[in-house]
């Protein structure tokens, strides 16, 4: 249940469930999931809910993992359709926790709400459009396992075309509060993702993560706030039983914004259809941001922290006039019971 200091209001409730037989080295299977929730605002009220069902065969022996299935996906309330998508993974184990190779072919529905929507950004405007996303095709795979004690990788690859992507853009009226809006059509997606690990001790440890991505719009200019490269990396290290220190590294790429130029409403019509004559698209610079922290343990119950961020003092920003906070320290006190 979710609602906003003005006048949105939101409830949703998400059932799960499955049955599984094992007959030798195979599985049979139905996953099931249900997704029930309406949004409602001053001039929007959007029913919008999602039903699956995931009907698998999976084969598990001598390094190999094979699940292939479908997964059948019906819209409905607002929104009205059936749709099936593949459901196939693969794994197979080369050389024993050292290489495995996997891939997935799949396709979904993703339910859009203002709790996703506000989660991403939380400078959401009135009355926005909801409507659902359609993952059509999604193909992956990669590499993963380890390189020895203390030492994990992983590498992939994902292709998606994606049907009525959600993106942000500043309204034109309240430029300080971000519309959602639609990438009419199929949007492509090529990333590619890395991942790697290093435990050098039981106190001391160091993971980091980079993503590339390139965005092939459908009928906008751009994927708005969607940067091509990202990386992330932490450092931890424990002195004792009770001290303990962390830093965070974060590396964001430029993204580009949609700014309008004039009024690009059309009566009767929203979200709009893009008109290039009434927009242009500036940039956000991409960043570099440092943090480090440490935890104190007093007693059992007891906790002190203490965190620094933007180290740099870096003048920045993820969205459109949403300066982010130079450098800061904060701290407090933890209890568990």
């Amino acid at each position: 249940m979710l609602n906003d200091k003005f006048s949105a209001k939101e409830n949703a409730i998400t059932l799960t469930g499955y049955l599984n037989k094992r007959i030798s080295k195979f599985n049979l299977g139905l996953a099931a999931a249900a997704e029930i929730g309406s949004t409602k605002d001053v001039n929007t009220s959007v029913s919008n809910n999602l039903l699956r069902l995931n009907p698998y065969i999976k084969l598990q022996a001598n390094g190999v993992k094979i699940t292939a299935g479908i997964n059948f996906v019906q819209e409905f309330g607002e929104f009205s359709s059936t749709r099936i998508f593949p459901a196939v993974t693969a794994d197979f184990t080369l050389i024993p926790d050292f290489l495995q190779i996997f891939g997935e072919v799949k396709g979904d529905v993703n339910r859009n709400s203002l709790k996703n929507f506000t989660d991403e950004n939380p400078f959401l405007n009135a009355n926005i459009a909801i409507k659902n996303t359609v993952e059509k095709m999604s193909i992956s795979g990669g590499i993963k396992g380890t390189g020895g004690p203390g030492f994990g990788y992983k590498a992939r690859f994902y292709s998606k075309r994606i049907t009525d992507m959600p993106l942000f853009v500043n309204n034109f009226t309240n430029f300080n509060k971000f519309d959602v809006i639609y990438d009419f059509g199929t949007m492509k997606l090529l990333g590619l993702e890395g991942e790697i690990s290093v435990q050098v001790s039981d106190n001391l440890k160091w993971t980091g993560k980079i993503n590339l991505e390139d965005y092939k719009p459908a009928v906008e200019k751009q994927s708005y706030y969607k940067p091509q490269l990202r990386i992330g990396s932490n450092f931890s290290y424990t002195y004792n039983k009770k001290l303990s220190f962390n830093a965070i590294v974060a590396i964001q790429d430029d993204s580009d914004a949609k700014v309008y130029v004039s009024d690009p409403q059309i009566l009767g019509q929203y979200p709009p259809v893009p008109d290039y004559s009434k927009e242009t698209v500036v940039t956000v610079k991409g960043f570099v941001d440092l943090g480090i922290g440490a935890d104190y343990k007093i007693n059992n119950k007891f906790s002190a922290f203490a965190k620094a961020t933007n180290l740099l003092n870096t003048n920045y920003s993820k969205y459109l006039f949403y300066r982010t906070n130079g450098f800061s320290i904060f701290g407090g006190l933890s209890y568990s019971f």
